[in-house]
């Protein structure tokens, strides 16, 4: 096992921790977007707006 090696699966490694990042990133953005689409939808519809 050479430095090669060792230097590629950090890579691959902290390349995997930034794909998590940013599907739980895309997917709190998602859950929030959809939350205040309900939200609005509801206060029209209580409001009749």
């Amino acid at each position: 096992m050479c430095w090669c090696d060792i230097v590629s699966k950090a890579k691959i490694g902290s390349l995997k921790n930034l794909g998590n990042g940013m599907e739980h990133s895309l997917r709190f953005l998602v859950e929030v977007i959809l939350g205040l689409s309900i939200l609005r939808v509801i206060i029209n519809w209580i409001f009749g707006i």
